[in-house]
């Protein structure tokens, strides 16, 4: 795993909430997006704690369902905010807010439940995302491919 990663490995403090925020448009620093990563993420939030990742996916969505299968390697409860779009996902690029937490999710959050997820996850292509096997910029080509034919890119 990159170096990015030491301090987490080192810190010895919990949290109750951590956020992966680092994405920025097409450029997905994938080591943060792997089961390994994840792994580290909640053995430092506290029993009550939760974890949000902002991704932006779009066309197949490959990467927004394979990234939901791997938190959910990871941690007991997956949701998604539901995007302005609706869901489940459609069309072009959109930033998407996933939610995971080892407790029940707080009732009352504009989420997507677990029903609405099983669908989509069955729906397409997913992998689990690992230090050694994380196809990001592959799952995202189509979706920047689309972008650059657009006159406004």
């Amino acid at each position: 795993m990159l170096g990015v990663c030491s301090p987490l490995r080192q810190a010895t403090r919990s949290t109750t909430w951590s956020s992966a925020t680092a994405f920025n448009d097409y450029a997905v620093p994938y080591h943060l997006t792997t089961r390994e990563f994840h792994r580290l993420v909640a053995d430092h939030l506290t029993d009550d704690g939760v974890y949000l990742m902002n991704l932006v996916d779009g066309v197949h969505h490959d990467f927004l369902r394979s990234e939901l299968a791997t938190l959910r390697e990871t941690f007991s409860d997956v949701g998604v905010f539901i995007p302005a779009s609706g869901w489940p996902p459609l069309g072009d690029r959109n930033t998407f807010v996933i939610v995971a937490a080892n407790h029940r999710l707080p009732a009352g959050l504009p989420i997507v439940p677990a029903e609405g997820i099983a669908p989509f996850l069955a729906s397409g292509r997913k992998v689990i995302l690992t230090d050694d096997y994380a196809p990001v910029d592959q799952m995202l080509a189509p979706v920047f491919s689309r972008a650059i034919r657009r006159p406004d890119f």
